[in-house]
C-alpha cells in the first residue's frame, strides 16, 4: 500500500496537469472556432464577441489561480462560456446539415429499382429543410434578434428528421439482404 501511494500522487498530479494542458489546447481551439465564427457570421460578430469576452475575463482569472485543481475548473469554465449560445446552436445547425447533406446524397444514389414514392418524398422534405436551415444561417438579423431558439428548433426538427430517414435507409438495407441471401440460396 504505501509503495503504491507515491506512484498514485503522481499520477494525480500528472493527471490535473495534464488536464490543465487540455483545457489550453481547448482554449486555443475555441480562440480558433470563434474567429472563424465571426468571419463567417459577420451579424453575429458582436454577439460572440461580447461572448468571448466574458469567457476571456474568466480564462484570465483561471490564469491567476496557483492550484491545479482549481485553476482547471476554472479554466474548464471559461471554455464552457466561450461555447455557449451562438456557437453552440450554429455548430449544432451546421453539423445537422451536413449530416442532412449526406443523407439526400445517399437517397440520390439509391438503385433505381429501390426508388419509390417514399424516396421522392424524403427528398423533397429533405431539400426544403435544407433551404431552410441555409435560410436561417445566412439571414439577415437585426441587433435586436436573438436567433439561437430558432437554430435549435431548426435543428432539433433536422434530428428528428434523420430518424425518418435512418429508418428509411434500413429499410431499404434489409431489403437487399434478404434479396442477397435469396439469391444466394438459389445457386
Amino acid at each position: 500500500m504505501y509503495k503504491t501511494l507515491p506512484f498514485l500522487l503522481a499520477l494525480l498530479l500528472f493527471s490535473c496537469g495534464t488536464s490543465v494542458e487540455n483545457e489550453e489546447a481547448t482554449w486555443k481551439q475555441n480562440k480558433t472556432t470563434i474567429t472563424n465564427y465571426k468571419n463567417k457570421y459577420p451579424c453575429f460578430s458582436e454577439k460572440i464577441e461580447a461572448q468571448f469576452e466574458i469567457a476571456d475575463a474568466t480564462m484570465k482569472e483561471a490564469l491567476t489561480i496557483a492550484d491545479e485543481e482549481e485553476k482547471m475548473k476554472a479554466m474548464e469554465k471559461a471554455n464552457e462560456q466561450a461555447t455557449i449560445g451562438y456557437i453552440n446552436a450554429i455548430q449544432g445547425l451546421e453539423n445537422n446539415l451536413q449530416t442532412l447533406n449526406r443523407d439526400i446524397k445517399k437517397l440520390v444514389d439509391l438503385e433505381s429499382n429501390e426508388y419509390t414514392h417514399k424516396t421522392t418524398y424524403l427528398l423533397e422534405e429533405a431539400n426544403k429543410k435544407k433551404t431552410n436551415a441555409e435560410t436561417l444561417l445566412n439571414e439577415v438579423y437585426e441587433e435586436t434578434d436573438d436567433p439561437i431558439q430558432k437554430f435549435i428548433s431548426c435543428s432539433n426538427d433536422l434530428s428528428q428528421f434523420k430518424r425518418s430517414t435512418d429508418k428509411y435507409l434500413r429499410e431499404i438495407d434489409k431489403t437487399r439482404r434478404i434479396q442477397k441471401e435469396k439469391k444466394e440460396t438459389h445457386k
